[in-house]
């Protein structure tokens, strides 16, 4: 733009600008944000947000981020103490823009989190990326294909996720996410995702977050924040009494279910259910 080394020497002097990264100055005053950070990071790399950074860029659920992590295609001679850096090569239709920073596009992004989150919360941003349509299953096995197939640590743990899923669609929430989870680690026989209830004229009446039809028994997961409002529950009781004319049972599971680990959830269902499982 113009402006001199010397310029900016004087500039940091009279405290007016602020290094932020070797080679990379803010205004003085500007709010010392993460993604100020963020951006000031790929200036000074050359690289761009990966990893945790690309998963909050884009809003992925179960992705916080308190560092700064970017990829490189080379090596820093002189990496920074407050900034993660991978190596590894990122092609051109994998990367995009999240406010102007660049970011590893949302499928390799998930990729690249197997290497630094633990399953549970693996799970939840890749249901949430498959929610908002920010990828797709025959994407990711794609990827996970051309890139996982080559030994690359960290992608084992999402190509379980998505071999387990199976085309179930995506969950509505991360109490349903946790909810499939929980399953996985009962003894119950699996449940269908997402199932529609379609009444004698073939109309949908009502679609549960997991059912076991032949049993006509339904799962739902209650959240406080999506189910508190009178909308949501008059939705809710009408759901309910759609499925109890046709003979269904629904069941509610809250996260104190899924978090306390008490067998009551469990036990209910299966009791439903007929089985005996302890």
């Amino acid at each position: 733009m113009g402006v001199t080394s010397q310029a900016i020497s004087r500039g940091a002097t009279a405290g007016k600008v602020v290094r932020v990264l070797p080679t990379v100055y803010a205004v003085a005053g500007l709010p010392e944000t993460l993604e100020r950070s963020l951006r000031a990071a790929c200036l000074w790399s050359r690289g761009i947000a990966s990893h945790r950074s690309a998963a909050w860029l884009w809003g992925l659920e179960g992705c916080d981020a308190d560092r700064v992590e970017i990829t490189v295609a080379r090596a820093i001679r002189s990496p920074h103490s407050d900034v993660i850096v991978h190596q590894g090569k990122v092609e051109h239709g994998q990367i995009g823009r999240v406010r102007g920073i660049p970011a590893t596009d949302p499928t390799r992004t998930l990729l690249d989190l197997g290497q630094c989150l633990p399953g549970s919360k693996l799970e939840l941003a890749l249901e949430d990326a498959l929610r908002r349509r920010l990828t797709s299953l025959p994407r990711l096995k794609w990827q996970l294909q051309q890139i996982g197939g080559r030994g690359r640590p960290g992608t084992k743990g999402l190509r379980d996720l998505v071999i387990s899923r199976g085309n179930a669609a995506p969950t509505e929430s991360g109490l349903e996410t946790k909810l499939a989870a929980w399953f996985r680690t009962t003894a119950l026989p699996p449940p269908v995702r997402q199932h529609r209830l379609i009444d004698e004229q073939g109309r949908v009446i009502a679609r549960f977050d997991f059912a076991y039809p032949e049993q006509r028994v339904a799962i739902e997961g209650h959240s406080f924040r999506w189910h508190s409002g009178r909308q949501s529950w008059v939705r809710d009781v009408r759901k309910e009494r759609a499925a109890w004319a046709l003979g269904w049972k629904v069941i509610y599971a809250v996260a104190e279910d899924i978090t306390s680990r008490s067998p009551g959830l469990e036990e209910r269902i299966a009791r439903e259910l007929g089985l005996s499982l302890f």
